[in-house]
């Protein structure tokens, strides 16, 4: 990937001949090395860092989002960035009772310090995706500085990231921000390419845009600024700048709206399938809990639900019951059914 990365995608350099091989090799180990030093800070900051103010609350809200399918924790952020941070805890055994009755911070201090988990282990999963993450917008910058100003800029452009104290502190942590700045640079980068490919770079910069807006909504602000770059690209990839070139641009501004409109739409629905209000007629059939907006679970699922888990059949217990008929998932036979 890094070699590819590192080949020239314009004309040959001066004097007609292209860069040798051994040159792409020696820029390739360049980079190489500069993302492995990168990759080496970050990993030893994660490991030894204690959580910040607000990783607790993603880390929390991104469990709750991954087991239960809701954006009820931490609506102010999309589930993108959270989704990211959760498939590093996809691989711890972590799970959060769908009727947690606290706040976000709350959650996020039950799921570190009040199940029994190692909080510095969930830490470190929960940080190694953005970092993977930070180390891959290396790649993008190197790849954006190359097309400006060549292998070497690329290469200095990439020192400057990778040595950059900001972004080695901030790409260690479980938060939003490097994800929702290195998809804004990812997206102005292809709409930079996109002035001599646009049918092939401006859906991927659709994409990317979309990917920043699903993640922060402070990216909303770059959203005009990128459709202009839409405009402006197209305008540029023709001989002339005529009118007619002016109305392509707008449309390929909508189009590339409308695909960031479209990752947006995707990653929220996935994050709410199956859980918003018990719509589906599983739900609304089913017995026990499955009744409690807070705890939609339709029957049959895999994943730890109102209907199995432990978790929920004491919370059943606490609950308001209706004496009306009994239900064996709220933890007993005898026990009325919870509403």
């Amino acid at each position: 990937m890094i070699t590819e990365a590192t080949r020239e995608d314009g004309p040959p350099a001066a004097g007609g001949r292209p860069p040798g091989r051994w040159r792409r090799w020696l820029t390739a180990f360049a980079v190489a090395g500069l993302l492995a030093g990168m990759a080496a800070a970050m990993i030893t900051t994660a490991v030894a860092q204690t959580p910040t103010i607000d990783e607790p609350v993603y880390v929390g809200a991104a469990i709750f989002s991954l087991e239960h399918h809701s954006l009820r924790f931490n609506p102010e952020h999309p589930p993108l960035g959270k989704l990211i941070i959760a498939t590093g805890l996809a691989f711890a055994d972590v799970h959060v009772d769908a009727g947690f009755a606290g706040d976000q911070t709350g959650l996020g201090r039950s799921v570190l310090y009040e199940q029994g988990h190692d909080p510095g282990r969930l830490m470190l999963l929960a940080r190694l995706p953005v970092i993977v993450l930070t180390l891959l917008f290396g790649l993008v910058v190197f790849a954006f500085a190359r097309d400006l100003a060549g292998p070497a800029g690329g290469l200095v452009a990439l020192a400057l990231y990778a040595l950059s104290p900001d972004l080695v502190a901030h790409g260690s942590l479980a938060t939003l921000d490097v994800p929702v700045a290195g998809f804004l640079v990812t997206s102005a980068w292809l709409l930079w390419r996109a002035r001599r490919r646009p049918v092939r770079y401006l859906p991927l910069a659709g994409l990317a845009l979309g990917a920043a807006v699903a993640t922060k909504m402070s990216a909303l602000a770059a959203v005009p600024v990128a459709l202009l770059l839409v405009v402006l690209s197209v305008c540029a990839s023709g001989p002339q700048r005529t009118l007619r070139r002016l109305g392509a641009g707008a449309a390929a501004a909508l189009g590339v709206a409308l695909i960031a409109v479209g990752v947006v739409w995707v990653r929220t629905w996935w994050s709410i399938r199956g859980c918003a209000g018990c719509h589906h007629r599983a739900c609304r059939r089913s017995r026990g809990c499955a009744r409690s907006r807070a705890c939609c679970r339709c029957p049959g699922r895999t994943s730890t639900g109102c209907a199995s888990s432990s978790a929920s059949k004491t919370r059943c217990g606490r609950r308001s019951c209706s004496a009306a008929a009994t239900s064996a998932r709220c933890g007993t036979t005898s026990r009325p059914r919870c509403w």
